[in-house]
């Protein structure tokens, strides 16, 4: 039986001056608040209580012990008290891991956003596009872009699917020629996210679901999607990335769409934190926000 429980009932029976009053009160059986008393004398090896035909009054001990109850009651009340603030509070440390596209790409559309909601919190950022082991690594959460995503054990929250769409920058087409035909995309230079010495393929999906295969000239190849994108802005080729990394550089007129009635396939953004019973409330609040500003952003 719990000791602290028992203490509790205790406590009870006498504030209630009576065992059938303090049922009540604790909503309890008669019967289970006497077990409690009873299992407590039994510990403690002395009488508590003195139950007499006019109801019941403490011995000696049971004074004491009902005076140092009650004081360690409260304390240990404040106690939990003070840890339900504190699990509530949005405070602390949060370490996140981010795609280069979330991470900085995306960061001013955010970030900003963020703190003024959460300002007692402190935001440490990994931005890398390798896959981050959250674990052995002290990270709370990250965030993944992927068209499918591996099982990692991890709990997985789908913020929001968006398709990978092709975008230059309007020098670029203006030096190079507007692609009217995904045929067309042969004829220039691609910004490629690839690694190793293979061709780059992009299969081009119409709004009918018709594929075209295409290998485009690579004029740049590289492991960072935040080098295409600067690459892209700076005029030096084509690029395919999802939607929402372009899309407040498309809305500013830095890129435009490619063959904007076409896509290269969809890719799916989740949020990832080790499975725990107790969530902490830093790390729902960012899980949230973000699942809140994918939802609300424009569609491809």
């Amino acid at each position: 039986m719990d000791r602290w429980q028992a203490m509790r009932v205790f406590c009870g029976v006498v504030d209630a001056q009576g065992f059938t009053a303090a049922q009540d009160r604790l909503g309890m059986t008669h019967s289970t608040v006497s077990r409690h008393v009873k299992w407590l004398e039994s510990e403690l090896g002395t009488q508590l209580l003195q139950r007499n035909s006019r109801g019941l009054s403490l011995t000696d001990a049971g004074r004491s012990y009902y005076q140092s109850c009650v004081q360690l009651l409260e304390q240990l009340d404040a106690a939990e008290a003070a840890l339900a603030v504190r699990r509530a509070r949005v405070a602390g440390v949060l370490r996140i891991t981010l795609p280069l596209a979330v991470g900085a790409i995306e960061l001013g559309d955010w970030l900003p956003e963020f703190e003024q909601q959460f300002p007692e919190l402190e935001l440490q950022l990994l931005c890398t596009d390798r896959l981050v082991d959250l674990v052995a690594e002290g990270v709370d959460a990250a965030v993944r872009i992927s068209r499918q995503l591996p099982d990692s054990g991890l709990q997985a929250r789908l913020l929001t699917h968006s398709p990978l769409v092709l975008v230059a920058s309007p020098a670029y087409l203006m030096r190079q020629g507007v692609v009217q035909a995904p045929g067309q995309l042969a004829e220039h230079r691609a910004l490629a996210f690839a690694a190793g010495p293979a061709p780059l393929r992009w299969s081009v999906v119409s709004g009918q679901g018709a594929v075209t295969e295409v290998q485009p000239h690579t004029a740049l190849r590289t492991d960072s999607v935040a080098t295409i994108f600067e690459a892209a802005r700076a005029g030096r080729g084509i690029a395919a990335l999802t939607w929402h990394t372009v899309r407040s550089a498309v809305e500013r007129g830095q890129l435009v769409r490619v063959l904007p009635c076409f896509h290269l396939g969809q890719y799916s953004y989740h949020a990832l934190y080790p499975r725990t019973r107790h969530l902490r409330p830093a790390v729902r609040a960012f899980v949230d926000f973000m699942a809140r500003r994918y939802r609300q952003g424009p569609g491809g």
